[in-house]
């Protein structure tokens, strides 16, 4: 295996384990040699060059697995959860790992309580990709509707009429109106620092 990974020349990590096996090798007494006292005593390589040159080679090998994969730390504002293929990685801040590959990652970063959903394509090199961070902006939503209206956004009631701009995520968010008996539902788009109108009014029953 040591050979193969040598032999296959990748980079620096591979001409490191090449050099510190000759060192060793050097250093190391030879076989079948005349047993005959040289002239001066021999330099001993001491103790704390063997480990010097155990560290290095074990450092080299750690570098090559390392260039196997392809490391990024997820963050985002607010604290998302994270789907990559279908799977949820976690919320974040999250780790991910995975081989290292050209072809991007496609993550998606979610909460359906607050009705945001945003798709990130990452482009990770081999090892280390430090930290992609993901900010949902905040847009307004602005209800023109005559008072006492019960007002619910994606699910949870925020109020009734009249109310001041509500603060949202952007991205889809669905509106209830609600006076009586009648109700009425939108899907509407919130678009970062921006205002979006919701104008409407019921009929008046007969």
């Amino acid at each position: 295996m040591l050979r193969r990974l040598i032999g296959s020349g990748e980079g620096a990590a591979g001409v490191a384990i090449l050099a510190v096996l000759a060192g060793v090798a050097l250093a190391a007494p030879g076989k079948g040699r005349s047993a005959a006292a040289p002239s001066e005593p021999a330099n001993p390589v001491s103790k704390a060059d063997r480990e010097s040159d155990r560290e290095k080679l074990l450092g080299a090998f750690a570098e090559l697995e390392a260039k196997k994969e392809s490391t990024v730390r997820l963050e985002s504002t607010p604290k998302l959860r994270v789907r990559m293929g279908g799977k949820i990685l976690g919320t974040t801040p999250v780790t991910l790992t995975i081989p290292a590959q050209d072809a991007p990652v496609d993550l998606e970063f979610f909460d359906t309580g607050l009705g945001v959903s945003k798709a990130e394509q990452l482009t990770l090199k081999p090892g280390d990709n430090g930290v992609h961070k993901v900010e949902v902006a905040k847009g307004k939503l602005v209800l023109k509707v005559e008072d006492g209206v019960s007002v619910s956004v994606d699910g949870k009631a925020v109020g009734t009429t009249p109310l001041d701009p509500l603060s949202l995520f952007e991205g889809k968010h669905t509106v209830q109106l609600t006076r009586g008996d009648q109700k009425e539902r939108r899907t509407l788009e919130i678009t970062g620092d921006d205002s979006t109108e919701l104008e409407f009014s019921f009929p008046e029953a007969e």
